[in-house]
């Protein structure tokens, strides 16, 4: 059977092109062309240090390097829409978003070269480093979210991964756990229709949005 895409909010059509309805539109009204702009210059940034550094990994000056090639807007687009006091919880892709949240180019690379423990100080810019086991970082930031409620804490905090984690028992007990106790925290599944090397239609044979449905 071909398959039927369906979005249940949609701003951008996959051309590019804005969609405008009374609901949604509003909310990026504030979207002026300096915001545009400054979101568009991190965009190339992204992209740019990402091209560096795959072109680092393939001439073995890198050990690993995940590119994040085609998930610029979506990880520069929620980066900026995090408050500085909110958490990022990240897996091994979201340099963008470490960008944007503070971390400097050079120390992006850190681990991936084998020289550190860590690429950037967590504490400092409040993102984890990245999670090389698929799916973990889900548990972390659903346990971090529930104890900053706990606290008082006005505080959001959100959880990147792709389509593989969503196979993965970690992200499925995060989903259950936030939803029965109400834990603050986002998940962002950045769906690029492939988990490594296997094609999203073998892993659901429902869009992975509609999953959610089934956690409340």
């Amino acid at each position: 059977m071909p398959e039927k895409n369906t979005y249940p909010v949609q701003l951008i059509q996959p051309d590019g092109h804005r969609v405008h309805d009374r609901v949604h539109a509003p909310l990026v009204a504030d979207i002026d062309g300096t915001r545009l702009r400054a979101l568009y210059t991190d965009m190339v940034v992204a992209r740019r240090i990402d091209t560096e550094a795959t072109a680092l990994q393939r001439q073995g000056q890198l050990g690993l390097w995940p590119p994040l090639l085609g998930q610029e807007a979506a990880q520069i687009g929620s980066a900026h829409a995090l408050a500085p006091d909110d958490y990022v919880f990240c897996s091994y892709r979201e340099a963008g978003v470490a960008y944007c949240r503070g971390v400097a180019p050079e120390d992006l690379t850190r681990l991936w070269r084998g020289v550190a423990h860590s690429c950037w100080d967590a504490d400092a810019v409040r993102m984890t480093n990245p999670a090389i086991v698929v799916g973990s970082q889900g548990l972390h930031a659903t346990g971090y979210a529930y104890a900053a409620h706990l606290e008082g804490a006005e505080i959001a905090t959100i959880a990147y991964f792709g389509d593989g984690a969503t196979s993965q028992g970690d992200i499925a007990e995060a989903l259950g756990f936030a939803a029965t106790w109400a834990a603050p925290v986002v998940f962002f599944c950045q769906n690029n229709h492939w988990a490594i090397s296997a094609p999203v239609r073998v892993q659901s044979a429902t869009p992975i949005a509609r999953r959610a449905l089934g956690y409340g």
